[in-house]
């Protein structure tokens, strides 16, 4: 059983390519989308300040 346990391919997401690849995705994914949500808020800011500016 424990040399079982010593042949067993141990999984390493760290030095995984596929897992790499995966992560990477993720974290654009992630990236793109507080991108967009600090561009709509500003876009949301700017037009509140045009509205209060322009009454």
């Amino acid at each position: 059983l424990i040399f079982q346990v010593t042949e067993a391919q141990i999984h390493e997401s760290s030095v995984c390519p596929d897992c790499q690849k995966k992560k990477a995705e993720l974290a654009k994914i992630t990236f793109l989308r507080r991108k967009k949500m600090l561009m709509e808020s500003a876009l949301i800011q700017e037009k509140l300040e045009e509205q209060i500016y322009s009454r």
